[in-house]
């Protein structure tokens, strides 16, 4: 195609086919059904696709609150699970300082004993149940011909199938390129976010073999992101960015809850243990006494 100069005119001829052998791989039953969303949502949003995606966000986030609290308040009974077992921990580790074979398989017995030390994975399913979106949605950039130069924001983000280019230069930089792009930024930041108030993250129970794993893990993944996506299209980064700050939100209110909840138990159990007196159900019944008895 290049070589015809009606379409080497264009400046941007790429050809891809979503229903070759690999078609599975890039999820392109899930593409065309984002495709039609993408298209019925831009209908009563003024031709926006950005806005069409940014609503296709918020639909996605509220299918998966339930999931998201269930998630959430999960590793925040861990995180005090663990706190808990820190005394047991230490003793196990002072026990076995010379054999970490041994300490490892007691920690874990510890674990089973105590509770489930696979439930903080939890945290991460949200994320990897978008990620089918995530592909399906860059395949459907890169091939939709309706979103080329679909523009978002008039000052930036002009065209949802290319990078942003906040501004650009001549002299391509390495790793970078020739072009500044914000949105892989804010994604970055956003990912940043959502791990430090991430309710494992915030725990101070972790062991320090733990604690460095989970600060590598804060930093390398933000980074991590901000390195593959920084490339990619404004549209896929216009989703992932919009999800991420939706989960940062979305995590503050939960763990508001989950505070309030356990305020609320504290007190109460303070109430009881003040006043001596249990909950109604659990009071004992009066006896009735010999004035309930039949006189003759």
């Amino acid at each position: 195609l290049e070589e015809n100069p009606l379409y080497s005119r264009l400046d941007y001829v790429k050809t891809v086919s979503t229903v070759g052998g690999c078609a599975w791989c890039t999820f392109s039953w899930l593409m065309v059904g984002l495709m039609w969303l993408l298209h019925f949502f831009s209908s009563f949003l003024f031709g926006n696709y950005g806005l069409a995606i940014i609503l296709l966000v918020l639909i996605v986030r509220v299918l998966l609150h339930p999931l998201t609290k269930k998630s959430q308040i999960s590793m925040a009974k861990m995180s005090k699970a663990m706190a808990a077992l820190k005394p047991q921990m230490d003793k196990i580790k002072e026990k076995y300082a010379n054999d970490k074979a041994a300490q490892q398989r007691e920690t874990m017995k510890l674990y089973k004993e105590h509770g489930n030390p696979m439930a903080n994975m939890l945290g991460c399913l949200p994320m990897l149940l978008q990620m089918p979106i995530w592909i399906a949605l860059y395949s459907g950039l890169n091939s939709e011909v309706a979103l080329r130069h679909a523009a978002f924001l008039p000052f930036w983000i002009t065209d949802l199938a290319a990078p942003d280019q906040l501004f650009s230069w001549k002299e391509p930089l390495w790793l970078i390129g020739n072009s500044f792009n914000l949105l892989p930024i804010l994604v970055a930041v956003g990912m940043f976010l959502q791990t430090k108030f991430n309710p494992a993250m915030a725990s101070q129970s972790a062991s320090p073999d733990q604690a460095q794993q989970q600060k590598m893990m804060k930093y390398m993944m933000p980074l991590m992101m901000l390195f593959i996506f920084f490339k990619a299209p404004s549209g896929l980064n216009l989703y992932i960015m919009a999800s991420t700050m939706g989960g940062v939100l979305e995590q503050y209110f939960i763990r508001r809850h989950i505070r309030e909840q356990e305020e609320l138990q504290a007190a109460s159990e303070t109430f009881v243990k003040v006043s001596g007196k249990g909950p109604r159900g659990a009071r004992p019944k009066k006896n009735k006494g010999s004035f309930w008895v039949k006189r003759g």
